[in-house]
């Protein structure tokens, strides 16, 4: 009985120590600049307001758990630009980017699909079915 106590404490400690390695190595892997190749939006309530573009500009990371846009978008003939400081947090699979509260901007949780060191993949679902994803470089 004793050994079997004894193995499950050290098989649910390995397993938070796995988890949380895990973390740490999306957190680490995020800090730094990277390039926006491609920002893809599609609304699900309105198609005119989806876009597309390419070599945006950039989204860098720092260690302090704050970070700042630098990317262009246009929908149609109109561009606009991001240009703003976030705060960021992360678990072993998500990316969560909370904006400037004042102005409104909501947390948004994006799925990491595609975590390598030097390309990732995101994947924001909103409420109403619209999915924004980023393809990202490091710089």
């Amino acid at each position: 009985m004793k050994t079997t106590v004894k193995s499950l404490f050290v098989l649910c400690f390995a397993t938070l120590f796995l988890f949380c390695s895990k973390e740490k190595k999306l957190a680490k892997r995020l800090e730094g600049t990277w390039n926006v190749d491609k920002v893809d939006m599609v609304d699900a309530t309105n198609s005119s307001n989806s876009y597309s573009a390419v070599n945006a500009g950039t989204i860098t990371f720092s260690g302090n758990k704050t970070g700042k846009n630098d990317y262009t978008y246009a929908i149609g003939s109109t561009s606009y630009n991001q240009n703003e400081s976030f705060t960021w947090s992360n678990t072993e699979e998500t990316v969560a980017i909370t904006g400037n509260a004042s102005n409104g901007d909501k947390v948004k949780v994006f799925n990491v699909d595609d975590n390598k060191k030097t390309t990732q993949v995101w994947v924001y679902a909103a409420p109403d079915g619209s999915v924004l994803t980023y393809n990202l470089t490091k710089k």
